[in-house]
């Protein structure tokens, strides 16, 4: 074997000088001024528009809302008035399972109820 080092064929030398000369080209290009900040511009308003986006603002605009001391109050009041109405609210009279049965079977049984079938 030969230890020589060996020329490479002359297609690929060719295309070793062309890289050599297209890294040492340096070219300034001026952009305008804005450009940057366009760019950010459209960057924010795509992701702006996404569903996601869009939710999230909604809820931190509620939640903001909600955080008013005004507004909580309310909305702590709302409730506790709800839930102390729902829990005293009279529940109807419970009903054997015999006897709903044979209402729910018997064209001559009536409700026990009062209400219409």
């Amino acid at each position: 074997m030969d230890s020589a080092p060996q020329n490479p064929p002359p297609n690929l030398q060719h295309e070793a000088d062309f890289d050599a000369v297209l890294r040492s080209a340096q070219a300034t290009i001026p952009l305008h001024h804005s450009f940057q900040s366009e760019v950010w511009r459209r960057i924010a308003t795509a992701q702006a528009a996404t569903p996601s986006a869009r939710m999230a603002q909604f809820v931190e605009a509620r939640l903001v809302w909600l955080g008013r001391p005004a507004v909580a109050t309310a909305a702590v009041l709302t409730m506790v008035t709800t839930g102390a109405w729902l829990g005293l609210k009279e529940r109807p009279a419970k009903v054997s399972g015999k006897l709903a049965y044979i209402e729910s079977i018997s064209p001559f049984a009536e409700p026990q109820d009062g209400g219409a079938r």
